[in-house]
């Protein structure tokens, strides 16, 4: 089968991933927060959010359902 939605990806983009590179989703959170702490995350309707942030957003969410 042609995969011909690899014509539209950008250059770097690799065609296929390592399934064993990160061990959850939380995982890929985790690191994508630490390696891009600084840079914007999230923007929406004039707000925007980093990475830094989400992450401390998510902490203490995920403390409240504690």
């Amino acid at each position: 089968m042609e995969k011909i939605w690899l014509k539209r990806y950008p250059p770097h983009m690799p065609a296929d991933i390592n399934p064993d590179e990160y061990a959850s989703l939380v995982d890929v959170f985790e690191r994508s927060c630490q390696t891009f702490g600084p840079r914007l995350a999230f923007a929406n309707m004039g707000y925007g959010m980093t990475y830094a942030e989400l992450e401390q957003k998510s902490r203490a969410f995920a403390a409240y359902l504690q």
